[in-house]
């Protein structure tokens, strides 16, 4: 902080006062502040000061050493501050100076993106702030933390984005992005980002006709699938400093279009909620989460009541962000298994 000394006192054989200017904290765990400090006890030391229109005054002695400090709660922004300072003090010096300086109260910086502002093969991301960034850095990282790139952008001045920064790349598949975006008042905030998932290939299931039940014989297939899942959670399930990526199990049920709609929708659902589970009693600790899609999402495009094998499958997927919408995955209704 810059420390600003009264220029009338100057000559004196030590300054009796000086000031810092503290500014609000970003979680609002403290307010704007002036501290005056008196290294010169003084009889009389008065001071008087507005900021935005709130007024704060104090009249009286101070020991030699003492901090007086004015809070200013102020609104988020910059504030200019104006106000006088008048010391007597026990050595017999006299003097005043004027106060005119700026306090500031960040806001909480947050950062908004979108997958479509996401670009691996280019190796750039854009971003929106809540308020004006001065600059937004970029850093890659592969399986296990392992840097991969990083880069730097100023933002435009007064500009909310979107915010492009590119990266230089290194050879390697992109696990975290983690993104860290300086306010204009000092705030800084810091996003990770996993833009990682990988399509589990498995078996499907034989299920009796309308029945969701899982036999005996169909659970080598699914622990086959449950082993890959290890091997793959052991390579990408850690990220920078060893913290774990937020890897979660999607699972989605599909049926031909032999039935109603209706049905099917509701035996997709049971299906792959069957088969979350037998991943969950088998040792998968990791949040599932299951969607059943019926005769929506078709691999094979049919008439109605077409029996194809092809068409009655799951998906298994694991990934480290939310899935969007595609033609595998038409709906977003996505239920956590209980």
């Amino acid at each position: 902080m810059l420390i600003a000394l009264m220029a009338s006192l100057a000559l004196a054989t030590q300054q009796p006062v000086t000031w810092q200017i503290r500014h609000g904290s970003v979680d609002e765990s403290s307010h704007p502040a002036l501290e005056i400090t008196t290294h010169v006890a003084a009889r009389s030391l008065e001071i008087d000061v507005n900021c935005a229109g709130i007024q704060r005054s104090r009249k009286g002695p101070t020991d030699q050493g003492q901090t007086i400090r004015l809070e200013f709660p102020l609104s988020p922004g910059t504030h200019r501050c104006q106000g006088r300072l008048n010391g007597e003090f026990a050595d017999g010096a006299e003097g005043q100076a004027p106060l005119d300086f700026e306090l500031k109260m960040p806001v909480k910086l947050s950062l908004t993106y979108s997958k479509e502002a996401l670009d691996l093969d280019e190796h750039w991301i854009a971003v929106r702030s809540s308020h004006p960034l001065q600059k937004l850095q970029v850093e890659i990282f592969g399986p296990g933390g392992v840097p991969l790139g990083r880069g730097e952008a100023l933002a435009d001045v007064g500009s909310l984005g979107p915010h492009r920064v590119q990266w230089d790349p290194s050879p390697g598949e992109v696990v975290q992005i983690r993104l860290r975006a300086h306010g204009t008042m000092g705030e800084v905030y810091s996003l990770d980002l996993w833009p990682w998932s990988y399509k589990v290939p498995h078996a499907d299931l034989s299920f009796a006709t309308g029945s969701h039940e899982i036999t005996t014989e169909e659970g080598p297939k699914l622990q086959a699938a449950l082993d890959n899942i290890q091997e793959v959670l052991a390579k990408y399930g850690q990220g920078v400093g060893g913290f774990p990526v937020p890897i979660r199990l999607y699972v989605a049920g599909y049926t031909d279009t032999v039935g109603s709609k209706s049905s099917n929708q509701q035996l997709s659902t049971r299906r792959a909620r069957s088969i979350a589970a037998w991943f969950r009693r088998h040792g998968f600790e990791r949040p599932i989460y299951v969607q059943g899609f019926g005769e929506t999402g078709l691999i094979r495009p049919t008439a109605d009541e077409v029996d194809d094998a092809a068409n009655r499958r799951a998906l298994y997927l694991l990934s480290a962000w939310h899935p969007g919408q595609s033609l595998l995955i038409p709906a977003d209704h996505w239920k956590l298994l209980d």
